[in-house]
């Protein structure tokens, strides 16, 4: 599980958290005056290091991350499968940024979909096939404020 942040070349900051090895941290450098990301793993931020030299890699958790200020967005890609709570990461991660998306497979989707229902709605998540396949692909949602009832 990791984690990333991005200082916007607009001034606001944008949040990469999925650390990892820095696969798609390395595309937010272009876009982005700073990134940082996190991962729980010493050895995903020391590759990550290697792969990224321009971005900045902390070890952590999310749960034991603390960012000094909020962040524009933040990008949860294939995290919470890797959190012991759901919720409570997705409550962490509003706190990180003010726009947050996630990423999850349709492995995960039935697991992970009751959690995302009290950050989301069903209309702001997209699913993408796998090359075509119907039933695998991964899901983008994007949170807000829970939604109203």
């Amino acid at each position: 599980m990791g984690g990333g942040h991005a200082n916007g070349t607009t001034g606001g900051r944008d949040d990469h958290v999925r650390g990892g090895e820095g696969a798609l941290t390395r595309y937010l450098v272009g876009s982005a005056t700073t990134v940082v990301g996190i991962d729980g793993s010493s050895t995903a931020i020391a590759r990550a290091r290697t792969r990224v030299p321009k971005a900045t890699f902390t070890c952590r958790t999310l749960e034991t991350y603390n960012a000094r200020e909020s962040f524009d967005l933040v990008l949860a890609v294939e995290v919470l499968y890797y959190v012991s709570n759901p919720r409570e990461a997705l409550e962490q991660l509003l706190l990180l940024g003010r726009s947050v998306i996630v990423s999850y497979t349709t492995r995960e989707r039935q697991r992970l979909e009751p959690y995302l229902d009290a950050f989301c709605r069903s209309e702001d998540r997209q699913f993408h096939r796998f090359f075509g396949l119907r039933r695998h692909g991964f899901t983008i949602a994007r949170l807000g404020a829970p939604p109203r009832s």
